[in-house]
């Protein structure tokens, strides 16, 4: 019986306790993220240089920002 116990339900009930736990956590961080304001930022894959992403400009998956020299290798 105790191994029952010690085999079985106690690594299910840790597992359904840090799956609940997860979910909560995460769901917290979704809701704090988008009440925040901040905007997701992208790198220019030229220079490396963060812009905020619905200023870069996308191009077959990657994205760059508005420099001549960034531009001139899409």
């Amino acid at each position: 019986m105790n191994f029952i116990i010690a085999g079985v339900l106690a690594p299910l009930a840790y597992f359904l306790l840090r799956l609940f736990f997860k979910s909560l956590v995460m769901s917290f961080l979704d809701k704090a993220k988008a009440q925040s304001g901040v905007k997701e930022m992208v790198s220019c894959c030229s220079c490396g240089v963060f812009i905020d992403k619905n200023d870069a400009i996308k191009k077959s998956d990657q994205y760059y920002c508005e420099k001549k020299e960034c531009l001139s290798n899409v």
